[in-house]
């Protein structure tokens, strides 16, 4: 093991292998590796990287399920200084291709199945090194590489809902940044044991020397998960937080209220991926009442943004198309602003002009964020640069896309998606207050509003009929829909827990 300051995630991990070698890094489907173990096994695994060619600002697509194997590769490639192209397991052909293409790789690992796609995928045949991710024979370790704080290490996607998927550019430094921030806010102790199906905050466990238990679940179809497998590997691993989407959580609670039980040891839940509206926020609080449950509102670009306890959320039920969901305080390590909703790119030359176009407390706009854990930029891709951040003196301040505002207190609250809003009856509507007050009415799952040309369409899911729910929305502070359709509304792919507006229109379109 070789440790270099100039490479500060392995030096992290080297330094845990030294003082805790014996403590266990990571646990799945049975196995369970130590830090020291973890270590050992990175730096053999970066010697058989060396031997095949791999090294310093080399792009390397990783296609992996979220597993041990994952997070050695992982380190592996940065053991290499070289850069790790990072795909959902849910990613299709055309997702393949554009991150082959956007990326240049010059290497693919990945699991058996992942290799099928060289059938159809001249992109992928064409990258020079091919590897099984279970059959690269391991060497001895070279010296770890040194890198630079603005060298790329990770390349990940956006869920791709409003376009073409942006490939985040998470540099060495923006990923210590994100640790410090997130170590900050989830307060690790040195015995936690975390179950998390959220790969990102994996890494931040590793930094923090504490336990990661990965779930045995398709995270593909996070859904699909059993929540009696999942309250037992709660209980068998003496979990004391866990970390995932809102619909894992939501099935477990679920389960726990219908058979009577609860996980045994755990103590803290932090959601992220989705918004939690009271209804959800009500069950967990309700299931799991010794147990802290917390809220992370972020993004891909930004992750956290702020935080906020499940109770309090709870009791916030929102009667108004006016009231947003609340989601916290901005953290401490970010910036938060509200500006002017303005379609196109945003061009400021000033913070005087930058301060003119934001709101005050209790006015609706875009949130717009900037900090040290905030991506300063997308992968060759200028284009959504200039969409999504704004430049301001060397500032970058990123475009959450997200309507929201901050009351007297600085307390963050969401409205929906910029881009879904809509005028009706000469007034502005945010979909948040209204797809949470529609799910207020028996019947209805999940329910939202969109426009198709002129027509104001109403969608929902659930058993209600559309007289009665016509009549309470006649009845409610709703804006009335020229049409309402009954379906199954898409979720989006990641995290299985908020809508998919891009489908879902697609499916209105279809039908309408």
């Amino acid at each position: 093991m070789n440790p270099s300051k100039d490479n500060p995630f392995l030096a992290i991990l080297f330094d845990h292998a030294q003082k805790q070698g014996a403590h266990p890094a990571l646990r799945h489907k049975g196995r369970v590796m130590t830090y020291g173990e973890l270590a050992e096994e990175v730096s053999r695994t970066a010697g058989g990287l060396a031997r095949r060619g791999i090294g310093q600002g080399d792009r390397v697509l990783l296609f992996v399920p979220m597993s041990i194997p994952l997070y050695v590769l992982l380190l592996a490639i940065w053991h290499r200084g070289a850069t790790a192209v990072f795909l959902d397991a849910w990613a299709d052909r055309r997702r393949l291709e554009h991150a082959i293409t956007l990326a240049d790789c010059k290497a693919f690992i990945g699991i058996f199945k992942t290799h099928l796609f060289r059938l159809v995928s001249p992109a992928l045949r064409s990258i020079p090194i091919k590897l099984f991710s279970g059959w690269i024979r391991p060497g001895d370790s070279p010296p770890v590489t040194s890198v630079a704080s603005d060298q790329t290490a990770l390349l990940t996607f956006t869920t791709g809902s409003t376009g073409t998927p942006k490939g985040a550019d998470r540099t060495v430094g923006f990923l210590l940044a994100q640790h410090q921030a997130l170590g900050h806010h989830l307060s690790p102790r040195n015995d936690e044991v975390d179950l998390t199906a959220l790969p990102i905050f994996v890494l931040t466990n590793i930094a923090s020397g504490i336990t990661s238990v990965i779930p045995d679940m398709d995270h593909r179809h996070p859904e699909s998960i059993d929540p009696a497998v999942l309250l037992g590997e709660l209980d068998t691993n003496r979990v004391t937080r866990a970390c995932g989407s809102p619909v894992l959580f939501e099935r477990l609670a679920v389960h726990c209220e219908d058979t009577g039980t609860s996980p045994r040891t755990l103590q803290r839940i932090f959601l992220g991926g989705a918004p939690v509206f009271p209804d959800l926020a009500e069950r967990l609080v309700r299931a799991f009442p010794d147990v802290e449950v917390e809220i992370v509102f972020g993004s891909t670009e930004a992750e956290p943004i702020s935080r906020i306890d499940a109770a309090t959320v709870a009791r916030s039920r929102i009667t108004s198309p006016d009231q947003g969901l609340p989601v916290g305080r901005p953290v401490d390590e970010i910036d938060c602003r509200i500006l002017e909703i303005q379609d196109g790119s945003i061009s400021v030359s000033s913070v005087a002009e930058l301060d003119r176009m934001t709101l005050p407390s209790g006015a609706v706009g875009e949130i717009c964020v900037r900090g040290d854990h905030v991506l300063k930029g997308y992968f060759n891709n200028p284009k959504a640069g200039r969409e999504n951040k704004i430049l301001v003196e060397k500032a970058v301040w990123h475009r959450t896309g997200d309507a929201g505002y901050l009351d007297n207190r600085g307390e963050l609250f969401l409205m929906g998606r910029v881009g879904s809003r809509f005028d009706r009856d000469g007034r502005r509507y945010f979909v948040f207050p209204l797809e949470s007050m529609l799910g207020d009415i028996p019947g209805v799952t999940l329910a939202t509003y969109l426009t198709h040309g002129d027509r104001l369409i109403l969608a929902y899911e659930g058993t209600a009929e559309k007289t009665e729910l016509l009549r309470r929305i006649e009845d409610g502070p709703f804006p009335k829909p020229d049409r309402i359709m009954a379906l199954l509304i898409p979720r989006d792919p990641r995290h299985n827990s908020k809508i998919d507006y891009g489908k879902l229109r697609v499916q209105i379109e279809k039908g309408a």
